[in-house]
């Protein structure tokens, strides 16, 4: 904290905002995107001694602070805040904000007091994380913010879709996760899996749709996993909004990279051993029609390359955030990265359609001057529409983040498999 005392420090501010300027009737305030930010700045202009500290203790717990914009019933201002020392040079955020210009990332300093801070106009509906860091140190957490995800401070506006999916209710009926693995011939490897039961599940007497989710340890495999995907399913199948159904949640076990930029062997894997094994050990449906290969990122682009290949045996795609922007060899050629992106949409739009079923989705804010998220999802929505493929299509105001990804999965099965369709 600064060692002034707060006679000297708020002359000193009043130079700092106004610029020398006395201080009269006819004086112009300094004013910032923020409302409240303008009328503190009035405030310690006007000689308060205590308009700093209730600023901080107002804001403690509640950080950022989100104010409306008058005309703009659809967007409001968020400020993040940071409170300095006398060793704060610079404030920076990380974060999902919806801009790709890092210099935008930049904490302000309100006059020469210990408030730093960084306004944005965000669509109402936002939810996403962020990190601040302090002159060069590591980024964390916003103490001032009691919300917290995935390791990130977390901002959900009021327009901020409800999140009911991921919610375990009590009393209602439950499914079970087994622990499992298998033996690949193709991969040459044991893959570790879980493998949800729903509630009511009887072994042989049904023929159950099945679900098969990449990256399983982020998907419900272990107790800290970012998608409670068999929570998911407990309530979308004790609502009805999809019938009972098997999942069979596959590990990356590292193997990202390798597996899921559409490599063919694993392509092979999933199709012609995994999804085999499943419909005789566990009673799970041949209808590629039942069939839903789930995945974000990396693993959304790898479920429409294993439908793409396979369409007879998957008939339906569940891509959050898919990595369309991948090329063969991307990561050994960044240079061609910016002109070579849409390697799979081309091959969609250069093939036969087979009627795969798809569900996209993509957030607003993953945008950027190469690394497009939003223009390529766009693109492969298009081509898919115009090659006559069934698709819904979803963004929301957000980034490539599980915080959206844990709920709107629940939103895809209902649209692939629902039972109100």
């Amino acid at each position: 904290m600064f060692q002034l005392s707060s006679w000297l420090r708020l002359p000193l501010l009043a130079s700092a905002l106004l610029g020398l300027q006395p201080l009269t009737a006819q004086t112009v305030l300094p004013r910032y995107e923020s409302p409240r930010l303008t009328a503190l700045a009035a405030e310690l202009v006007g000689g308060s001694n205590q308009a700093l500290d209730n600023f901080w203790r107002d804001l403690a717990g509640r950080s950022p602070l989100i104010e409306t914009i008058e005309g703009e019933p659809d967007h409001h201002w968020i400020t993040f805040a940071w409170r300095g020392s006398s060793t704060t040079r610079t404030v920076d955020l990380l974060g999902d904000i919806p801009t790709s210009n890092q210099a935008k990332w930049a904490f302000r300093r309100l006059g020469e007091t210990d408030l730093w801070f960084k306004t944005e106009r965000i669509p109402k509906d936002a939810r996403f994380g962020y990190l601040i860091r302090e002159n060069t140190g590591p980024f964390r957490l916003d103490p001032l913010n009691t919300k917290a995800f995935g390791g990130r401070s977390v901002v959900e506006l009021p327009g901020a879709p409800e999140q009911r999916w991921i919610r375990a209710y009590d009393g209602g009926p439950k499914g079970r996760l087994i622990p499992e693995s298998f033996r690949s011939r193709l991969l040459n490897e044991e893959r570790a899996l879980g493998v949800y039961l729903p509630p009511g599940y009887r072994q042989g007497e049904l023929r159950y749709p099945l679900i098969l989710a990449f990256d399983g340890e982020a998907y419900g495999n272990r107790s800290d996993s970012q998608i409670p995907l068999p929570t998911v399913l407990d309530n979308l199948i004790g609502e009805k909004r999809i019938p009972a159904a098997v999942a069979i949640l596959i590990n990356s076990q590292s193997t990202r990279d390798r597996d899921l930029l559409c490599s063919e062997n694993f392509a092979r894997f999933v199709a012609l051993e995994l999804i085999p094994w499943a419909r005789q050990r566990y009673s799970a449906t041949d209808n590629p029609r039942q069939t839903v290969v789930v995945g974000a990122s990396y693993g959304g682009l790898g479920a429409a390359f294993v439908a793409f290949q396979f369409p007879n045996v998957v008939g339906n795609v569940l891509s959050q955030s898919g990595t369309f922007t991948y090329f063969p060899n991307w990561t050994s050629n960044p240079t061609d990265y910016a002109i070579e992106t849409g390697w799979l949409t081309r091959r969609f739009a250069t093939s036969p359609s087979a009627g795969t079923r798809f569900y996209l989705e993509v957030g607003r804010f993953e945008g950027g001057p190469i690394f497009n998220l939003v223009r390529e999802t766009r693109h492969f929505y298009d081509v898919l529409q115009a090659k006559g493929y069934p698709v819904t299509y979803s963004e929301f105001s957000g980034g490539h983040d599980y915080l959206t990804w844990r709920n709107s999965v629940g939103d895809g099965l209902v649209a692939l498999l629902g039972t109100r369709r």
